[in-house]
């Protein structure tokens, strides 16, 4: 059963909105997503927010979130999986559409995402991750012309493409989605590479929230901080983290 903030934010108009939008499209499995200021959505951050300010110190609460869905696609015959995913990423580089200026990096310190809909099973459209690819993303950037390099080569041949030219991507633990009811959360480092999964179980929507956090500690450095990607850089802007991580 969801929890009651769950139930609210998935009925709000501002994520049903983004449900309908994803009906609406012609191909099976379609992707829309909203961006929202609408209160019962932000909501959602504060239960999980102790944890983010445990890692990053004491952070302002989220102005804005991005509702994602994922339409159903029950005819898609699932196989032994691919590996790497075909659209694995990290946020904040270069896509159609997604308001990334091309050659750009904007990166931020954190992934929140909360589940709206139940995602008991692989191939519900569940958010899926690579484990311990942040610190191998890390390890590969040594400096920051390297992470203006990715930048640079997302732009022209995709983040996937570019990601995969400074990691083995075959090299790095197996994919895993996560499997979560409503109203669970998830904190995502903000260099783990991730995916959706096709939404192949049943007839509705998957359905998420996330919060890009960027931790205080940049402070007036802007929307970009390259050092925090390279090397020993990535735990620059957390309080606390568990070691080798």
């Amino acid at each position: 059963m969801a929890l009651p903030v769950a139930q609210r934010a998935f009925e709000s108009e501002a994520v049903q909105a983004v449900v309908r939008a994803a009906r609406a499209r012609s191909e099976p499995g379609a992707w829309a997503e909203g961006h929202t200021s609408s209160n019962a959505v932000l909501d959602l951050a504060r239960p999980a927010w102790p944890a983010v300010e445990a890692l990053l110190g004491a952070t302002p609460l989220p102005t804005s979130a991005q509702v994602a869905v994922k339409a159903a696609n029950p005819a898609f015959a699932a196989g032994p999986g691919s590996s790497p995913p075909p659209d694995v990423h990290i946020d904040g580089l270069h896509a159609a559409g997604n308001g990334v200026p091309h050659g750009a990096v904007q990166n931020f310190s954190l992934l929140l995402g909360v589940a709206l809909t139940d995602m008991a099973a692989p191939n519900c459209g569940n958010l899926g991750v690579i484990p311990g690819s942040h610190t191998a993303l890390a390890r590969a950037l040594s400096s920051v012309e390297d992470v203006q390099a990715l930048g640079a080569a997302a732009g022209r041949i995709g983040a996937t493409a570019a990601l995969s030219r400074l990691v083995d991507l075959e090299s790095l633990a197996p994919p895993v989605p996560l499997l979560v009811g409503a109203g669970a959360a998830a904190l995502l480092h903000y260099q783990t590479l991730h995916f959706v999964q096709p939404n192949a179980i049943g007839p509705e929507p998957r359905v998420m929230v996330y919060f890009r956090v960027t931790s205080a500690k940049r402070g007036e450095r802007g929307s970009s901080r390259a050092s925090a990607m390279c090397g020993a850089g990535l735990w620059q802007e957390y309080e606390t983290f568990v070691e080798g991580s």
